[in-house]
């Protein structure tokens, strides 16, 4: 919700292209860490580590100072002024100044808690494809260096599709583009569990545009849509954590489940998981709209 807040400040953000530049440096410093490693050893990695959050931290500081120095008072949205936000009524503006509390969310977003079982579903099975992918490629034949290339290729892909959000939107519903998001999901995993070489599984990224980074600005997009501004904050807060538990539960069970099996049942879970959360999340698109 940063883009929100700032545009209380007329400070305009697309949140495509902001996240499409993480894409891009992560592949980027992928590649520098490969020669790094190789070059120096393994003590570059924290030294890069610490290097980017300096960086971050720079980068913050000069945000707030931007923010500070804006022009715009924050009431100027409460009251329509700016070009992102409609004109309040009196009535309206009064309401979104109460405070909405945990139990009024949930009460208000049932089916969005819903739909967040789906979210944490195909994120299960992203995540799990991203922890293992070295364990993936020797399934089929591959080795760490076609893992790389894999990654390198994949980060680069999510660029275009980041940075034209912008203009998918105009073109297209946000509840159309986050099915089509979730359908890219499925197709990946399924896609995944059929690659019987390392080339087939290189093949799998064709999809991946309409995946995962189509994914993250539009259910972005689509919480701000179906939520007041006392709420958004509440609904993003709930979708990032429900990814970053995903994560966890993705490193543990996928980790048992490597051992135990190896990566061939380990595909099967993912493409159960992911076809069973996009089950849930492609009917509750319209549904959560109407709640």
């Amino acid at each position: 919700s940063m883009d929100q807040t700032l545009a209380q400040r007329s400070i305009h953000v697309d949140y495509g292209i902001c996240r499409s530049m993480g894409s891009l440096w992560y592949s980027a410093i992928s590649a520098l860490l490969s020669y790094l490693v190789v070059r120096v050893g393994i003590v570059s990695l924290p030294i890069v580590c610490e290097a980017c959050a300096a960086l971050m931290i720079a980068g913050l500081f000069l945000l707030n100072r931007l923010f500070k120095q804006s022009l715009v008072p924050p009431e100027t949205v409460a009251e329509g002024t700016s070009e992102e936000a409609p004109r309040l009524s009196a009535e309206e503006a009064a309401s979104e100044q109460k405070e909405i509390t945990m139990k009024d969310f949930i009460l208000r977003h049932k089916l969005f808690l819903i739909m967040n079982v789906g979210i944490f579903l195909i994120f299960y099975d992203h995540q799990i494809i991203n922890f293992f992918m070295l364990q993936v490629f020797r399934n089929v034949g591959g080795d760490s260096a076609q893992m790389g290339t894999y990654y390198s290729i994949m980060t680069l892909l999510e660029i275009p599709t980041l940075m034209g959000f912008t203009l998918l939107t105009r073109r297209f519903s946000t509840s159309f583009l986050l099915r089509l998001a979730t359908i890219g999901f499925v197709l990946r995993a399924v896609l995944m569990l059929l690659a019987h070489t390392s080339l087939l599984m290189m093949l799998t990224l064709v999809v991946h545009p309409i995946g995962f980074p189509l994914f993250l600005p539009t259910i972005v997009r689509y919480i701000d849509e179906i939520m007041d501004r006392r709420e958004r904050v509440r609904g993003q807060s709930l979708y990032v954590m429900v990814i970053t538990i995903s994560g966890v539960v993705a490193t543990a069970s996928g980790g048992a489940v490597l051992d135990a099996f190896g990566a061939g049942p380990l595909l099967w879970i993912c493409a159960v998981t992911c076809v069973i959360g996009a089950a849930i999340i492609l009917p509750m698109i319209e549904k959560v709209r109407e709640e």
